[in-house]
């Protein structure tokens, strides 16, 4: 939680917060929202190199820990990275998250979203 949070702080805008919540029995998931415009992207084919490296990983890593269930999507006047993980620590369906990640955000803001990862 705290690289998804400390990037939010670093890279976009105040006002920054987590939400976590959970579908009992298959995920929890944070999600960190700030202000900011620009939607962070996870990146592709990254290796030990830049997880050494002392910035720019904090998405990777966020990536690595969750098996790629991950992702951000933009809403209201800013954007959400999301992460989920098994309560027991096992796989997760990573699509079937984000049918509940973009489920959820449309509830939440009566339109459509995207949950990329």
């Amino acid at each position: 939680m705290s690289e998804a949070f400390t990037n939010a702080l670093v890279h976009g805008r105040p006002e920054v917060s987590v939400e976590v919540w959970a579908r009992p029995g298959y995920c929890a998931a944070v999600e960190v929202y700030d202000t900011g415009a620009t939607v962070p992207t996870f990146p592709q084919g990254w290796d030990l190199a830049e997880a050494v490296a002392e910035h720019g990983r904090g998405l990777g890593l966020i990536q690595a820990f969750t098996r790629e269930v991950c992702g951000a999507y933009r809403c209201g006047e800013g954007k959400r990275a999301w992460f989920a993980v098994a309560p027991d620590g096992g796989e997760l369906d990573a699509d079937a998250v984000r049918c509940l990640v973009d489920e959820r955000a449309r509830r939440q803001a009566g339109g459509v979203s995207s949950t990329a990862a």
